[in-house]
């Protein structure tokens, strides 16, 4: 089927309002189960869902794709990044801090790129992860630095947030190692499904090991489970490749910031939250680092004729 460009838009918004209520029904989520079997079901769900459209014609690749170590590096370090993003809302990080500070990512991909895909680094992106930390200290210490102590109770969940978003990149630097360098006919829809059952995995036997006794979600959870697995995974995914076939990627990756809007909104309009005027400054700070580094990079990219990375799950 072939869309319009006006129906491509439509799908990036739906795209965008997806992934930018995933921190809400987080928040919602993990007050009823653990971050660990939040995850678990989630990933376990969407691959449950996915598999008939998957396995049965595409089997064979799925299971060559499972021999693939790069492939196991990507479900390694999406888990991580998930893993430290959950237990930082667990922590007490609001679902529009966690989603802002979660895209930092952008500003650390760079310097992983240097190594693994042997790219260059500009000025540009020296400036974004200088400005991107000054936002993020902004909101984890009122920029007293004098007082930063990263694990102490009252800013935990910051770093856990600054972890997973360096697990993240980790995740887009890999996905696009295997990509474009160590396999360019990978077929991306097998891999997202691949990917999905890895994390699946990863989290069950986690999950096991540390907290096997409240593995089962009372009703209320499993509201914010599956809506979290249908909206924030699967249609999200969807509608998002769906509109990249009309819309250009580079233009594609500068609407996907849009998805900070939706908690912010959320948490300033229902919930009337109330933030300082330095965590004001570290969320434009943070903002306009992800501006820079998104711009500059597009731009780099247009010119060599390349496409952005895709956004983490």
């Amino acid at each position: 089927m072939t869309y319009s460009r006006m129906e491509g838009y439509f799908l990036m918004i739906i795209t965008v309002i997806s992934w930018g209520f995933s921190t809400i029904f987080i928040e919602k989520g993990l007050r009823y189960i653990s971050p660990i079997w939040f995850l678990a079901w989630r990933f376990l769900l969407a691959t449950i869902l996915l598999s008939p459209f998957i396995l049965r014609p595409k089997w064979s690749t799925a299971l060559e794709l499972l021999r693939n170590k790069w492939v196991w590096l990507i479900g390694v370090s999406e888990t991580s990044g998930l893993i430290f993003q959950y237990f930082g809302q667990e922590f007490g990080a609001s679902p529009a801090i966690s989603s802002l500070i979660s895209l930092t990512f952008l500003v650390f991909v760079p310097f992983l790129s240097l190594y693994f895909l042997r790219e260059k680094i500009y000025p540009f992106h020296l400036v974004s992860i200088v400005i991107g930390i000054l936002g993020v200290l902004a909101i984890q210490t009122e920029l007293k630095l004098n007082q930063l102590d990263p694990f102490g109770e009252s800013q935990i969940s910051i770093t856990l947030l600054l972890l997973s978003a360096i697990s993240y990149a980790f995740y887009i630097v890999f996905t696009s190692r295997l990509t474009t360098i160590e396999n360019k006919e990978v077929d991306t829809t097998v891999l997202f499904f691949v990917v999905l059952a890895i994390i699946s995995l990863l989290t069950i036997i986690a999950g096991i090991v540390t907290d096997p006794i409240s593995w089962v979600p009372p009703p209320e959870g499993w509201i914010w489970i599956v809506l979290l697995t249908l909206i924030s995974t699967i249609i999200a995914f969807f509608t998002y490749f769906k509109a990249l076939t009309v819309i250009p990627a580079n233009e594609a990756s500068v609407l996907l910031l849009l998805q900070i809007v939706v908690p912010f909104f959320y948490e300033l309009a229902v919930e009337g939250a109330v933030y300082s005027s330095t965590k004001w400054i570290g969320i434009v700070l943070i903002s306009i680092s992800m501006i820079i580094v998104v711009t500059g990079s597009n731009r780099m990219l247009m010119s060599a004729g390349q496409h952005p990375v895709e956004e983490p799950l």
